[in-house]
């Protein structure tokens, strides 16, 4: 009876121990957790941002110019953006642009972009966590952190010309596309905005001999100008 009751005690406190070890254990796991998620927070969130934006930026401009290469570019024919007139001997005189035609382009830029942008949403970035250490050895190790993608605000465009010198008396005239987009950075517990900006030429024209004075009925009300690198040298 007596073995029986001493070995009921010790029974019992054993499984008290077991319970005070197991309380400690967890305990100690609450604060390293918590140590953890302090020490992430107040260093390495800076660089997982930084990280994120970069490759944000890297996928939304190559999705975009892979947007506008497919739907704008390949179907753009500089004749329809710009007309050209011509004297009596044949010399170019004045190129006027089609505003008809940039607006449809810039529509369709818009849409096809949004559309685009949208799509990338469905991406996952994962970033492993020896990166954001800063670490080249561990630079692929670690727990992956998840990155989400979001398209936010509005796309903008604008049509955008360029004159560049192309030799004497030669000029080579692009017409490209400027193209402003949001997107919204998405980790675990924050999230960051971030403008990408791209710029993709659609259609060139190189002019030889005389090159037009002006072009008139610019977009955002201004005309072409001619470099003064090229005057005078007729």
């Amino acid at each position: 009876m007596f073995r029986k009751r001493r070995f009921s005690l010790f029974r019992g406190v054993r499984i008290k121990k077991f319970r005070l070890i197991g309380f400690l254990i967890m305990i100690l796991f609450i604060y390293s957790s918590v140590r953890t998620f302090i020490f992430i927070e107040t260093n390495l969130r800076p660089t997982i941002i930084s990280i994120a934006e970069a490759r944000a930026k890297v996928i939304a401009t190559e999705a975009i110019n892979n947007a506008i290469d497919l739907h704008i570019a390949r179907e753009s024919r500089y004749e329809h953006l710009i007309f050209v007139q011509k004297d009596y001997q044949g010399n170019i005189a004045m190129a006027e642009v089609n505003n008809m035609e940039i607006a449809r382009i810039q529509t369709l830029t818009i849409m096809n972009v949004q559309d685009t942008l949208k799509r990338i949403k469905s991406e996952k970035i994962r970033i492993p966590l020896g990166q954001a250490l800063g670490s080249e050895i561990l630079a692929n190790y670690g727990p992956k952190i998840p990155v989400t993608l979001v398209p936010i605000g509005t796309v903008q465009a604008g049509i955008t010309q360029k004159f560049n010198p192309a030799g004497i008396n030669i000029v080579s005239h692009e017409v490209g596309i400027d193209i402003e987009a949001e997107v919204q950075i998405i980790i675990p517990f924050v999230s960051s905005a971030v403008t990408v900006t791209t710029y993709t030429p659609i259609v060139t024209a190189t002019y030889f001999g005389k090159v037009p004075d002006t072009v008139i009925n610019l977009p955002l009300g201004q005309n072409f100008e001619i470099p003064s690198v090229i005057e005078g040298l007729e």
